[in-house]
């Protein structure tokens, strides 16, 4: 009975494994585009993703920008320019990135700049 039981664990653990696909090094697994939801102009914006960066240019309000491709799928770290002053964004998850290490391509994003006038502040959400 141990037998049969141990031999149906290793069928299903077998099954179930993978061999993890793996992508050249120059091969672009994230790609991601800012959308303006704000009545400001971006002037300019930054986005970094380990050790690959882009620049955007302008972005009029609602104006959504084109994609630009990065070699990692991590978290993002962002920086914009609005109205003269430098407004930065660290994304600090609290888990790991479903792609993150794996260098699996991710799905396009849509980053999305907000405003809030009753706090005064920009914020961000992502979006397919």
């Amino acid at each position: 009975m141990k037998n049969i039981i141990l031999l149906i664990l290793i069928s299903v653990v077998s099954i179930s494994c993978k061999k993890e696909e793996r992508f050249e090094a120059d091969e672009l697994v994230a790609k991601l585009r800012l959308k303006n939801e704000t009545p400001y102009e971006i002037e300019s914006a930054l986005i970094k993703k380990g050790s690959s960066e882009n620049i955007y240019g302008s972005l009029k309000p609602n104006e959504i920008s084109e994609y630009k491709s990065f070699k990692e799928s991590t978290y993002p770290y962002i920086k914009l320019r609005i109205n003269n002053k430098d407004i930065e964004f660290q994304i600090q998850p609290f888990e790991a990135s479903p792609t993150a290490g794996t260098n699996k391509p991710a799905k396009p994003l849509t980053c999305v700049i907000t405003y809030s006038s009753i706090s005064n502040s920009f914020d961000l959400h992502f979006v397919e």
